[in-house]
């Protein structure tokens, strides 16, 4: 069985649903991206929650840590 995401019709109704590992991009506090990125953006931060590894998203202002919803930092 092959896992396929009908881009069209899930992206548009603003869900993603998928039986699969998603791979995020890995970064640091020091190289989140800071331009050419839309509120929404996910990634993982191995430093964004106070040092500790998370799940970081954009406000469309800054990168939050998902765990603390604070802006990500390592300390």
């Amino acid at each position: 069985m092959t896992d396929r995401l009908n881009y069209r019709d899930d992206l548009n109704a603003g869900k993603l649903s998928a039986n699969t590992v998603f791979n995020l991009p890995v970064y640091t506090v020091a190289t989140l991206p800071s331009s050419g990125i839309r509120a929404g953006s996910v990634v993982y931060c191995s430093d964004g929650n106070a040092g500790s590894p998370d799940i970081v998203h954009y406000s469309g202002t800054a990168w939050l840590a998902t765990a603390s919803g604070t802006t990500a930092a390592t300390s």
